[in-house]
């Protein structure tokens, strides 16, 4: 689950998307100090002016699809309020206004807010306000919203964070969306992936603020291929106006609806570590984690680069098998997975074990001996591209590999999403 921040109004707030079949959710976390401002808040039922000024965030937010949403607030160890109002929040000089919905201790505690079943229009700005039932008391709280369609942060920019410490590598290009073979440190680089969408085609820009190492930022449009990445590249830039460890893209056009991906890695390929990446624009900005069912994976993987490797990814009405084929550290091995019963989100690792066994030849049957060889590490990158590693344990233990695969045969009749 990717993290990103959305500041508002003062508001830092961690922000999750949780994509689910049928109710979707957007989730994010702030802190009330008494730093923030004060109004008089309305009561539950959005008619009567309060008297008692008390400390507040706002988060404007719009959802994808018109139908009934319940928001829901927890607070840690304070009695807190909620509000939600439509188009328009004045607290200086209307508190009532727009107010369309309040709860105080509607939630499963006094700790918890919740206000059910509020029916939002698509595209609509709405705000949602956290605040406390009494004056003079703050704290931290985290704010869901559940409902039919995907909701997002309604402001101007977007602010995910990250690191390239433990990311997969690739050869990446440089400034103009080319590789540069004479360019050998740019080889092998560690990068993050992000993917998102934005609900407006508009011009939007890009800065990444790298702490204690030099990055490089990148967009892609619709597919990121790590051993193919001149393809679907949009944009590259090394140092932005702040120098070494920044980086800014501006102006870059993007298409409502179409999937992105914000890569960020190094300059070199020892220069990695923890970044701050802001997206500036219109619109909502969703993030895309990029769901795929098991069985759209079903189908032959294999690595350009190493000869006679490669993975079947089979299904079955339990989860998915990995099985392997090919060479490791000079021999060959023939390797099967235990089940994965999850389905895989882009971006992120999965691991199972895996088994080989030796014993009967077709013309000398005799008892399988299967034991365990290690564990196989799977990252989706997109529809058709995947990272793995394959770490041998105990007697296979320092047989390690990792594959840069790219889908060469799927299944008759599966859907891949992109």
């Amino acid at each position: 689950m990717t993290k990103f921040l959305v500041p508002f109004m003062a508001l830092t707030v961690l922000v999750f998307a949780d994509i689910g079949f049928a109710q979707q959710t957007f989730t994010y976390s702030g802190e009330l100090t008494s730093e923030f401002a004060q109004f008089q808040r309305p009561e539950e039922d959005c008619q009567t002016a309060g008297s008692t000024n008390v400390f507040y965030s706002a988060l404007p937010i719009r959802v994808e699809i018109s139908g009934n949403y319940t928001i829901t607030s927890q607070q840690n160890n304070f009695d807190g309020f909620l509000l939600l109002y439509d188009n328009s929040f004045n607290p200086d000089n209307n508190p009532l206004q727009g107010c369309i919905a309040g709860d105080d201790d509607n939630g499963p505690d006094r700790r918890s807010s919740e206000i059910r079943d509020v029916f939002l229009e698509a595209d609509v700005d709405y705000v949602i306000v956290t605040t406390t039932f009494a004056a003079d008391v703050f704290g931290p709280f985290t704010n869901t919203v559940q409902g039919p369609g995907r909701s997002g942060a309604a402001i101007g920019g977007a602010q995910f964070l990250g690191s390239t410490v433990d990311g997969r590598r690739l050869a990446r290009p440089i400034d103009g969306c080319t590789l540069d073979p004479d360019f050998v440190t740019a080889n092998n680089t560690r990068y993050n992936i992000q993917v998102f969408s934005v609900s407006s085609t508009a011009d939007y820009s890009f800065f990444s603020e790298q702490a204690d190492f030099d990055g490089v930022l990148m967009v892609y449009d619709d597919s990121f291929n790590p051993i193919d990445a001149e393809r679907g590249c949009l944009a590259v830039n090394d140092d932005g106006p702040g120098g070494v460890g920044s980086s800014q893209i501006d102006n870059l056009r993007l298409v409502a609806g179409r999937t992105y991906y914000l890569i960020t890695t190094g300059f070199e390929n020892i220069e990695t570590g923890e970044f701050s990446n802001v997206i500036t624009g219109p619109g909502v900005f969703f993030e895309e984690p990029g769901i795929f069912t098991l069985a759209s994976l079903t189908g032959g993987w294999f690595d350009p680069g190493l000869d006679g490797a490669g993975f079947n990814i089979v299904a079955a009405d339990v989860g998915i098998i990995f099985t392997f084929y090919g060479y490791l550290n000079g021999e060959q091995r023939w390797l099967l997975s235990n089940v994965l019963s999850d389905d895989i989100r882009i971006g992120q690792e999965v691991s199972v074990p895996v088994r080989i066994g030796d014993g009967g030849q077709l013309n000398n049957p005799g008892a399988a001996n299967v034991v365990q060889f290690g564990t196989l590490t799977f990252q989706l990158i997109d529809c058709i591209n995947a990272v793995a590693l394959i770490e041998g344990q105990g007697q296979f233990a320092g047989t390690n590999q990792s594959f840069n695969l790219r889908r060469l045969v799927q299944g008759t009749g599966l859907d891949c999403p992109q």
